[in-house]
């Protein structure tokens, strides 16, 4: 099933990522020296996102290397994931100029190529960038695209991820009448797709929401609807720790302590 996705810092990539443990980074990096050609570019470009919460610098030699090592055979593909993941060591790293250099890059190849599908995710990861700075109306204007792009493909689990992005950004605006309405189409998408785990998680935005307006009782009604499916789904203890301390913290509110 396609996962939504949910927390709006986090995917600055387009492929999965390997484990960040130091070992882990050692075993693909033996086995980057065992290859040649386009698999070895590939792997340096999975060694560059395993480096991101390593070694920034490493991971900044391993990406650019696989881009010189792309162009020098006319590799397009392992080019442009090259300058992808860059941009998102970039980012991590907070020189946030050149990690829109690099996406813009990549948009560029991908508009060219007709990849409307890595363009949405590319504008996304533009939006990011922009929120993080400050920028909330490039951001917003970024994050449209990806939705338009989105709704033209048809993609649901993408919309929906557009959706919280930017109920999210509006929630940080303090326009929560607008955050609320985009969060309620990305849970309404949610539950069309059956992602119990991006239900869970939009509930929670959507309590805290509810919470920052002064409507305890609505909140509390979310809190529990989220904490519901996070019992059924295979989910990390803290998300529950999580939800059942906001839970907590709406019955302290009501003076109800022996619930709290």
């Amino acid at each position: 099933m396609k996962r939504i996705i949910l927390f709006v810092l986090i995917l600055f990539t387009i492929k999965s990522a390997y484990s960040q443990t130091n070992k882990e980074v050692d075993s693909i990096w033996l086995l980057v020296n065992s290859l040649e050609g386009k698999e070895q570019i590939n792997e340096m470009v999975m060694l560059c996102e395993a480096l991101w919460n390593v070694d920034f610098d490493s991971a900044l030699h391993i990406g650019e290397l696989a881009l010189a090592k792309s162009k020098e055979i006319d590799y397009e593909e392992g080019y442009v994931f090259a300058l992808g993941d860059i941009a998102g060591t970039y980012f991590k790293k907070g020189n946030y100029a050149q990690s829109l250099n690099y996406y813009n890059q990549s948009l560029i190849y991908f508009e060219k190529n007709n990849r409307a599908d890595k363009q949405a995710i590319i504008y996304s990861n533009i939006g990011n960038v922009y929120f993080t700075i400050g920028n909330s109306e490039l951001a917003l204007e970024n994050y449209l695209k990806t939705m338009t792009i989105y709704e033209e493909l048809n993609d649901t689990a993408g919309i929906a991820q557009s959706y919280n992005n930017i109920a999210f950004l509006y929630k940080s605006r303090d326009q929560f009448e607008e955050a609320l309405k985009y969060y309620d189409k990305a849970l309404e998408l949610a539950r069309i797709i059956d992602d119990k785990l991006s239900m869970s998680y939009i509930l929670n935005n959507v309590g805290i929401l509810y919470s920052n307006i002064g409507d305890k009782g609505k909140a509390l009604e979310t809190y529990l609807e989220s904490l519901s499916i996070k019992v059924g789904i295979q989910d990390g203890p803290m998300s529950k720790v999580i939800s059942l301390n906001n839970i907590g913290l709406i019955y302290l509110n009501f003076k109800d302590y022996q619930l709290a």
